[in-house]
């Protein structure tokens, strides 16, 4: 029974497909129609006519009598051979006439070029600029006692300058001691180790500067044996000019004076020898002056030694002069 069934129910399918194909075909055309371009005659874009020309204008209407003068005045050359070459001859191609037209185009060009550069690429001459006057600041009171200070301190290194260079430019040399001559009076040296004599002096003082004086305020001269002073005498002040030899002689004094020990052995060996070595001591305050400057004041020591005096005679003959060591 299924086998018979089955092409029954095959028949209607295919009965049934046709059926739908129909209805399906429809609606498509029922939708593709209302979307396609009308074709009809309203719906068509009407065809182009010509466009007519444009209007002419009308010739302009002259009189005869018009005419006729202006064909009279209108007749530049004869209607003839003669005017016929004079036509030739004035529409003749003339090259000169060309280049030189063409030339005086050419310097035309080159005048207004050379005008528009002037004018386009040399800039105006700017306006000058007047600079701003500085304003003056308003002026500060200065302090009196201020201003006073500085300047006595600027006076101050000032004059110290002036000295230093003074100083430096004319710096005194050292002065020049001699013991020239020496003798010795009335020598006798006690049992109680006492001395008493008179020792004579000629001392020299040299000054070697050429502008610079020394005054000499005090000077005191001892004598000594062995650093032991046995007599000493105080010497009045002087002044002594530059490059000056000054002779100074002066008797020392010894009267009863104490010796220690051995100083009194000492002098006496030497006495039996017949010389005898002291020492000569000076010691001065001095000043220097040059022109307008002069220093303050100055401790000259000098030191001579040895000294040897002769204690037989009194003559000066072979002596020794002796060099003293000074220090300022």
């Amino acid at each position: 029974m299924s086998k018979v069934l089955e092409p029954l129910e095959e028949a209607k399918v295919e009965e049934q497909k046709p059926i739908n194909q129909e209805e399906e075909g429809s609606k498509q055309e029922e939708l593709f129609g209302s979307l396609c371009t009308p074709t009809s005659s309203d719906h068509k874009i009407p065809e182009l006519e010509t466009c007519p020309p444009a209007p002419r204008k009308r010739p302009r209407e002259i009189p005869l009598t018009k005419k006729k003068k202006l064909s009279k005045d209108l007749k530049f050359f004869e209607a003839t051979d003669v005017g016929s070459h004079e036509v030739e001859t004035f529409f003749v191609h003339n090259p000169n006439h060309v280049r030189m037209l063409s030339e005086v185009r050419d310097d035309d060009c080159e005048r207004s070029m050379k005008k528009l550069y002037t004018l386009t690429m040399v800039p105006p001459n700017p306006p000058p600029r007047t600079q701003p006057h500085p304003q003056a600041l308003p002026a500060r009171g200065l302090n009196p006692v201020l201003c006073i200070i500085i300047a006595l301190i600027l006076l101050g290194l000032l004059v110290g300058l002036a000295i230093l260079i003074t100083y430096l430019t004319l710096r005194p040399k050292r002065l020049v001691y001699t013991v020239e001559a020496a003798s010795v009076q009335d020598f006798a040296i006690a049992k109680d180790d006492h001395i008493s004599a008179k020792f004579d002096y000629v001392i020299k003082s040299y000054n070697p500067e050429k502008h610079v004086s020394v005054r000499y305020h005090s000077m005191r001269i001892s004598t000594a044996h062995h650093n032991q002073s046995v007599a000493h005498k105080e010497i009045p002040a002087f002044k002594q000019h530059p490059k000056n030899d000054t002779r100074i002689e002066t008797q020392l004094v010894s009267h009863n004076v104490a010796l220690s020990k051995f100083n009194a052995k000492d002098l006496r060996a030497e006495t039996t020898k017949g010389v005898v070595e002291m020492e000569v001591y000076i010691t001065a305050r001095v000043s220097y002056k040059t022109w307008i400057f002069r220093s303050r004041r100055r401790t000259l020591k000098a030191v001579c030694t040895p000294v040897m005096i002769n204690v037989t005679s009194n003559s000066l003959n072979g002596f020794q002069r002796v060099l003293c060591r000074t220090r300022l």
